[in-house]
């Protein structure tokens, strides 16, 4: 029968005194502390071998003791090759993120009114067709008249639109296309018109 042997250090440690399993010191019986730093390396100098600021006088923000002495003084940089760019595409980075683009316009729109056509009556169109009949003749005669014609102007967006009144002088009434033609080329439909007066010269 075989004697079973010791183990290699006193105590059946078999790896001796002050050393763990994983061969390092043990700090129970060696005096290693892990959350100490090393005093060998010094005074001053921390466990990664940096300045350390309680002990050396190391001061990040005044290196050398003359801070930004160096470069408080120099101009301001200015690029030979690009544009400098305006204040206020410069603010528009800082402006609020539109996460919905367009939204609040959107509602603008669908809050704005259009008026709706107005219809004439027989006596209105009468009145009316009598009035454009002398508008031509007189726009006829080369005496390009004045006149302040009102008219219906639909809406490009949505149903409805808006009552506008054009004050020029008429060029051309164009009965055959319904149309009055002033001097500045714009164009009005017959069918638009809802009141026309002639206007006397100043």
């Amino acid at each position: 029968m075989k004697q079973k042997k010791d183990g290699g250090g006193p105590c059946g440690d078999p790896n001796g005194p002050g050393i763990d399993r994983r061969g390092k010191p043990d700090g129970s019986d060696s005096g290693y502390d892990r959350g100490k730093p090393d005093s060998s390396a010094g005074p001053g100098i921390n466990p990664r071998g940096k300045p350390d600021d309680s002990d050396s006088g190391y001061d990040r923000g005044n290196v050398g003791g003359h801070g930004y002495d160096d470069i408080i003084n120099l101009p301001h940089h200015v690029s030979s090759t690009r544009p400098h760019m305006p204040l206020a595409e410069r603010a528009a980075q800082f402006s609020p993120f539109a996460a919905l683009t367009g939204h609040g316009d959107a509602i603008r729109e669908t809050a704005r009114l259009t008026d709706g056509r107005i219809l004439l009556d027989e006596d209105m169109l009468e009145r009316l067709d009598g009035k454009l009949a002398e508008l031509a003749r007189l726009a006829g005669t080369g005496a390009w008249p004045k006149a302040a014609v009102t008219y219906f102007a639909p809406d490009e967006r949505k149903e409805g639109g808006a009552y506008l009144t054009k004050r020029d002088r008429v060029r051309r009434v164009d009965l055959t296309g319904r149309r009055i033609i002033f001097t500045d080329r714009t164009e009005i439909g017959t069918d638009d018109i809802f009141e026309i007066e002639i206007l006397l010269d100043e």
